[in-house]
């Protein structure tokens, strides 16, 4: 009997080594994918950015603090070719564009600045002038603060999320949570990439990469909402979470294939829908443990967090 309890108690142990094995290898390899597209970059030394309308060009990296400004940008010239820059080009992300037909623009012009970098040498048209610039490797101290924030709070949500399966994984409400901090630490990985560019990103993969973080978005109110459907009260057989579900599959299937002209009603529509889901099942959780004080400190204690994490 004894062998039989240590047995099994090597078993529960071992296959507990194994998840957080897993779980490790997941934020590593995620950490170092978001990292490394972000390197990928060519550097010109600059960051260009909007200001006004225009674009300016702001030194970054080791001694950025000894320069000034390039104001009015508006051109880059290289090989014979010269590329007009306008201040879209250089928005923190193409999912500001509504229109697909804008986001396609987006995502041409940024593969022929990509092309325009692989040169050995770039002229930077500005109102003072001209500037020639060689293309080098982008360094870490060139990302700053639009990478590493998003990109450490990312892989902390996605590590609480995953602990919160691994020390329970036969509890329902954890696997849901750990698909909403899933989908949270990988759109957060992927908006530190092109959020933190200095003018482009790697052109191959970026367009569907964009559509997965939208499917990433979704994840979040998705797994909140099965959390909620599970905890603190267990609501019924899943219908709600399922529906919801094939909702986001829907919605991304739409975004991806570009069903619509816009991603407002794609995207945007079924991400409002599946966080009104959230407030709907939070408010019949709140109805369910009524006499319960134990279950009501619980919802408030989620609320709150909820409603910080939301507002933020």
């Amino acid at each position: 009997m004894k062998l039989n309890i240590k047995w099994k108690l090597g078993l529960v142990v071992a296959g507990s080594a194994m998840a957080l094995a897993g779980m490790a290898l997941l934020l590593l390899t995620l950490a170092a994918w978001g990292l490394w597209r972000a390197l990928s970059e060519p550097s010109l030394g600059l960051r260009f950015e909007a200001v006004g309308g225009r674009i300016q060009a702001w030194p970054v990296g080791a001694g950025a603090d000894e320069g000034s400004p390039l104001t009015e940008v508006k051109a880059l010239r290289a090989d014979g070719r010269r590329v007009a820059l306008e201040p879209d080009l250089v928005i923190e992300s193409p999912g500001l564009f509504h229109l697909y037909e804008r986001q396609r623009a987006f995502f041409e012009a940024q593969r022929v600045v990509w092309g325009l970098l692989q040169a050995d040498a770039v002229v930077v048209e500005h109102a003072d002038g001209e500037v020639l610039l060689r293309p080098k490797a982008k360094g870490p101290d060139e990302l700053g603060a639009r990478f590493w924030f998003p990109w450490s709070v990312g892989l902390l949500s996605l590590s609480v999320g995953r602990a919160a399966w691994v020390f329970q994984p036969g509890n329902v409400a954890a696997r849901w949570y750990a698909l909403a901090a899933l989908g949270y630490g990988f759109g957060m990985v992927c908006t530190a990439g092109w959020g933190s560019r200095l003018l482009t990103q790697p052109p191959e993969g970026w367009p569907a990469l964009h559509v997965w973080s939208h499917a990433a978005t979704l994840l979040i109110p998705l797994g909140l909402c099965g959390l909620l459907w599970q905890a603190p009260k267990r609501l019924g057989r899943p219908w709600l979470p399922a529906l919801l579900a094939a909702l986001a599959a829907l919605s991304v299937a739409a975004d991806g294939g570009r069903w619509l002209p816009s991603a407002s009603i794609t995207f945007r529509l079924p991400a409002v829908l599946l966080t009104a889901g959230v407030g709907l099942l939070f408010a019949l959780q709140w109805r369910a443990s009524r006499g319960n004080a134990v279950q009501r400190a619980q919802l408030k204690w989620f609320g709150l967090l909820l409603l910080a994490s939301l507002s933020a």
